[in-house]
């Protein structure tokens, strides 16, 4: 069983501390970690989303293999819906807002190999032909539909500079004050 007690410390550009001090709950230290699974949403200590991209290129991946080899027999219609539904949704998108554009760039890169994988077209046939015989959404359709479905992306950013804030404010008044962290 995994421990439930972890610590994700936020790396701030300021030079604050070198040593982070060691929280205690009922006796137990609190383990700190690079990055954790959060409601399926990977949290990294860089307030970076390219951990989170790169877990949704293998989810692809992994789910448009299991996808061919089901249904490599069905209709095309019916695997224009199975796409549509396994292979479209992807969660999280709307909170990605920090990272590298060639991790992106293999998130589009997999979306278009995993189509051409499952409907069965060649390598180096075109994206856009092969769009436009199956009717369905580009990446980068796809993308600007999730993004701007989450009200909108500022938001997000809102909410993750806040968070950065009050874990800022909290170290330093507790540095201030000789304060001890220990709960």
């Amino acid at each position: 069983m995994l421990p439930k007690r972890l610590h994700l410390t936020i790396v701030i550009t300021m030079s604050v501390t070198k040593v982070f001090p060691h929280f205690m709950i009922n006796g137990q230290s609190v383990e700190f970690v690079q990055e954790f699974r959060y409601l399926g949403y990977i949290l990294s200590q860089k307030m970076s989303d390219d951990s989170d991209i790169k877990r949704e290129i293998r989810n692809m991946y992994m789910r448009t293999n299991m996808l061919t080899q089901r249904f490599k027999s069905c209709p095309t219609d019916v695997k224009i819906r199975i796409f549509r539904a396994y292979c479209i949704c992807l969660y999280g998108v709307p909170l990605w807002s920090h990272y590298n554009a060639s991790t992106f760039s293999k998130l589009n890169f997999c979306y278009h190999k995993c189509m051409k994988k499952f409907f069965g077209f060649r390598k180096c046939y075109s994206v856009t032909a092969m769009l436009f015989e199956l009717g369905l959404p580009s990446f980068a359709t796809v993308m600007h539909n999730y993004r701007h479905s989450f009200i909108d992306n500022g938001l997000c950013t809102v909410i993750r500079w806040l968070f950065i804030c009050v874990a800022f404010v909290l170290v330093h008044f507790c540095l201030q004050c000789n304060f001890s962290l220990l709960v």
